[in-house]
């Protein structure tokens, strides 16, 4: 009878060792496919962040391009504002010119 007892432990053993082995392995190809899916998540991220950097670097240098018109539009209108000015002046030394000249 002790020889039944030990050959049934021995396969229980041999039966839980290869449970845990089928369990460890079942483990690695849902772990496999989870880092396969990670990756395949990670790329498409690294994807969407290159788009969204190129599509900042574009916006850039669109918007230093506006900046830069401004300026011009601004510088421009400083110019001729500062020459009205001139003129506005020279128009009001001529009219008091001739104001004092018809008085």
């Amino acid at each position: 009878m002790s020889k039944p007892v030990l050959q049934y432990v021995s396969e229980f053993r041999v039966r839980k060792i290869e449970r845990q082995a089928r369990i460890e392995a079942a483990a690695q190809v849902l772990n496999d496919q989870r880092v396969s899916t990670l990756s395949i998540q990670l790329s498409g991220v690294s994807l969407q962040l290159t788009a969204v950097l190129e599509q900042g670097r574009i916006d850039a240098v669109r918007y230093q391009a506006e900046i830069s018109a401004m300026r011009e539009q601004l510088t421009e209108t400083q110019e001729s504002l500062a020459a009205a000015m001139v003129e506005l002046t020279t128009l009001r030394a001529e009219l008091a010119e001739y104001r004092e000249a018809h008085e």
